[in-house]
């Protein structure tokens, strides 16, 4: 890992700290207004898992296992023309990233967990983990919005997926 001296960082806001976490006041204490609880339901172990809306490292139907590979920095832009940069070391999330540079696989949106530090992020003070990263086709909107939002704390989920997002450049991990 890098670090930083903070003694040569630039003025500005304070680098990213992960907001706190509490659970809503209202979490199994059940309000005189609210409805009775449904009876409960199962599900025969036969039963197919319900549809997922994220695509955790997909690669494309009868496309070869993607070979191992070294990791690499993929760069975004967003709506407001500004970048960030997110490392990716699984093949399958690199051959994706590759693929929408090329124009060969259609856009997809970037989600990842947000950490403090800069790694390849460079310009932020905060990092996407890359063992933590994955393209969805959709997410929730707690998660969208511009990499100042992230830097402002305006984006309070502990994930950072902007919808608009799109890959600019794939470059090796130096």
């Amino acid at each position: 890992p890098r670090t930083v001296d903070e003694s040569a960082r630039a003025p500005g806001p304070p680098p990213y700290t992960a907001p706190a976490r509490e659970p809503p006041a209202s979490v199994g204490s059940p309000r005189a207004s609210d409805p009775p609880p449904a009876p409960a339901t199962t599900v025969p172990a036969t039963a197919a898992p319900a549809p997922s809306t994220v695509v955790a490292s997909p690669v494309p139907p009868g496309a070869a296992t993607p070979e191992p590979s070294s990791a690499v920095v993929v760069t975004f832009r967003v709506a407001d023309g500004s970048t960030f940069r997110v490392e990716l070391v699984r093949p399958a999330d690199i051959l994706v990233a590759r693929e929408i540079l090329a124009g060969t696989h259609a856009a997809m949106i970037p989600n990842g967990l947000v950490a403090p530090g800069t790694s390849v992020n460079t310009g932020w003070s905060w990092h996407v983990d890359p063992n933590d990263f994955e393209w969805a086709e959709m997410t929730a909107e707690v998660c969208d919005g511009l990499p100042a939002y992230v830097e402002d704390h305006t984006i309070t989920s502990d994930r950072f997926c902007p919808w608009g997002a799109r890959v600019v450049s794939v470059e090796p991990l130096r």
